[in-house]
Parts: structure tokens; sequence; C-alpha cells
């Protein structure tokens, strides 16, 4: 409620980003994907479910799509790197590496850089942080339709489930 002077008075805290979410080119779409993989329409989750902005609440869930709120721009960038950085130093990984680097005309430090930046560019569209992934999920498709084979025989179970306790430990960060 608004005091005498207009100034908001016990408004709910937000995620230090909330004020930079935006609908992305691929947000959208992987929402409604999301839902559907679940059984579920718009109609049937509640506002602050659909929000890109998460609930301060502990006890309530947040959704990838709010995650830029929570997360912001410098920390995705920095997961995506530490990923992508221990994938191309650790002997583990040799046969995903040579996978990562077959960008077309690149070195192999290049092509380190260009899958940190377009993968951070594709969180942060899809995790609400607004249009940075042009073509969106048909750009992802298209990606997927030819490198995802080959990426996931490479890929153990660990792997996913350390990218997501990484993930976990930087989002319960409220």
């Amino acid at each position: 409620a608004a005091g005498g002077d207009g100034v908001q008075k016990n408004a709910a805290p937000k995620p230090k980003f909330a004020s930079k979410c935006q609908l992305g080119y691929a947000t959208e779409q992987a929402r409604k994907l999301w839902l559907v993989h679940r059984g579920m329409k718009d109609d049937e989750v509640d506002e602050e479910a659909m929000s890109l902005v998460a609930s301060m609440d502990p006890t309530k869930p947040i959704y990838y799509w709010q995650l830029f709120s929570v997360l912001g721009k410098d920390r995705i960038m920095q997961l995506v790197r530490t990923f992508y950085e221990n994938v191309y130093e650790d002997e583990e990984y040799t046969k995903l590496r040579k996978v990562f680097q077959k960008v077309p005309g690149t070195t192999p430090d290049e092509s380190l850089d260009h899958h940190i930046r377009t993968q951070s560019q594709y969180w942060m569209d899809a995790f609400g942080g607004g249009k940075k992934y042009h073509g969106g999920t048909n750009r992802l498709e298209l990606h997927h339709r030819y490198n995802a084979m080959e990426v996931a025989t490479h890929l153990s179970s660990s792997t996913f489930a350390t990218s997501r306790a990484v993930l976990t430990q930087a989002a319960t960060t409220r």
C-alpha cells in the first residue's frame, strides 16, 4: 500500500534482476512446451508461476523461465563459461571437446568463446532475460538435430548431475 508520501510501503521484495526480465525469442514457446509435457495449460498455472520473476519465498518453486531474475547476465555467463572451460580442459572430455571444436573456421580458443557466447545467449533468452538468441527454438532445434546425438553420446550422467548441482546452488542464492 502507498503511504501519504506516495512511497510503496511493505512491497514484496523482488529478486535482484527482476526489473531486467523480458520475454525472449525462445521463452514463450519453450515455456508452453514445458507445460504441455506436464499435461498443463497456461490457464491451469497460477499467475506467479507464469511470471518471469521468481518468488522470494524459498518454499515456492523457481521455474527455469524465472532464473534470469535470480541469476542475472553475469552469473549465467559464468555458469556457462565454467561448464565449457571444464570440457575444454578436462582429459575425461576429450571426445566431447572435439565435437565442440568443430565450429567451421575457428581455432579451439575461438570455438570455446563461440560456445560460451551462444549458450549464454540461449540461457538468458529462455530464462527471461530478453531477446538474446536470434532464431529462438527453431535455431535450437536445428543445432540439436545435427549435433545433439554426438554431444549426448560423450556426456556422462555425472556431467549432468554436476551441471545441475552448480545451477541449483547458484539459483538458491536468492
